[in-house]
C-alpha cells in the first residue's frame, strides 16, 4: 500500500530492496537526464514528460502505455506536476503515490 504523498526518506528506505514500484518521472527529457533517482536496487523508471498527460490528444495512450497491477512513484523537480499527474492515475484506477517534492 501507498500513501498518497511519498516522503523522499520513506522512498529511500523502500528502494534499500528490491521492489516492484514503477518510477514514473514527469520532467521533460532533458530534466531526466541531468538527473534521477539510482539506487542498489533501483527500480524501473519511466521518463514521461507531464505535457502527454494534460494534453487531451495524447493523455488516454500515454495512460494506457503504464502498466497496472503495480505500485507507481511520480517524481517531479518540486512535486506540483507529479501531484497533478498522480491525480489523474489514480483517477484511472492506478495504485500511485506523489513523491513530496
Amino acid at each position: 500500500m501507498l500513501p498518497k504523498l511519498l516522503l523522499a526518506c520513506s522512498l529511500h528506505q523502500r528502494l534499500q530492496r528490491p521492489s516492484d514500484l514503477l518510477l514514473l518521472d514527469v520532467r521533460n527529457e532533458e530534466e531526466f537526464a541531468r538527473s534521477r533517482i539510482e539506487t542498489r536496487h533501483t527500480p524501473q523508471t519511466l521518463n514521461v514528460p507531464y505535457m502527454q498527460f494534460i494534453e487531451d490528444d495524447t493523455r488516454h495512450e500515454t495512460i494506457g502505455r503504464l502498466p497496472r497491477g503495480r505500485p507507481i512513484v511520480v517524481v517531479c523537480a518540486y512535486g506540483g506536476s507529479s501531484e497533478y499527474v498522480a491525480g489523474i492515475l489514480r483517477h484511472h484506477g492506478f495504485t500511485v503515490a506523489n513523491l513530496a517534492g
